[in-house]
Parts: C-alpha cells; structure tokens; sequence
C-alpha cells in the first residue's frame, strides 16, 4: 500500500491470488487516516495522509518515471503541433495564391469590359 503514489486505498477480499506479494512487515497505521464524515468516499477507504505521501523509495520512482513519461507526450505533442501549423501554413499560402489569381483575373476582367463599353461609344476600340 505504502509503496504507490496514489494517496488513497481500499483493500478488497478476492478469491484470486494477488499480483503483488503482501509486505510481511506491519504497516505504520499513523501515516493513513480514514474518510473525513460526510465525505462520499466509502467508509473502508485508507487516505494516506499528507505529510506521508511521498516517502518510499518506489513512491519517489513513480514520480520521477511519470514527470519523464509527461515530458515525453508534450515533446511529442509540441512536435506534433509544429507540424499542423507547418501545414496549415502551407495551406494558408496556397488559398492566398488563389485569392490573389483571382482578384488579378476580375480586375482584367473589369478593365476589359471598361475598355468595351469606351470602344461601343464611339472611342476607339479596345485600348
């Protein structure tokens, strides 16, 4: 029990025999405590208490496997997040291109038919 992160416990009766072996030395009943009254946990959990919840040797592990373990996801995830902007860049740029294609297209466009309608009144055809 003493020798995990979590603070809180319960110890349930099962027909299977246990995953771990069970410490042969009696626990130190001064470092847990039991649901404060009124609290919705069930009344057989153990709560470590908080000045005792990291000091084993395997909590101390735990924590520092877990904080790499974290450190790894967000190097992956930051990585991850660079990628999709990278893309998203590119993306960006492209639909600008084509914004760009476009306006020049409509503004030929316009230029073209101002020049029509110059020519149809009289003026000199396309200029």
């Amino acid at each position: 029990m003493d020798n995990f992160i979590e603070a809180s416990y319960r110890i349930v009766k099962t027909k299977r025999l246990a995953k771990i072996r069970d410490d042969l030395s009696p626990p130190n009943l001064a470092k847990f405590r039991g649901p404060v009254p009124g609290s919705k946990l069930p009344r057989d959990t153990i709560i470590e208490r908080v000045q005792h919840r990291i000091d084993t040797i395997g909590e101390k592990q735990q924590l520092a496997f877990f904080k790499e373990l974290k450190a790894k996801r967000q190097s992956a995830l930051s990585i991850l997040r660079a990628a999709r902007t990278q893309q998203v860049n590119i993306i960006v740029t492209q639909k600008k291109q084509q914004q760009i294609n476009f306006i020049a297209t409509q503004k030929k466009k316009k230029n073209q038919q101002a020049n029509f309608i110059k020519s149809s009144r009289g003026g000199s055809k396309f200029l």
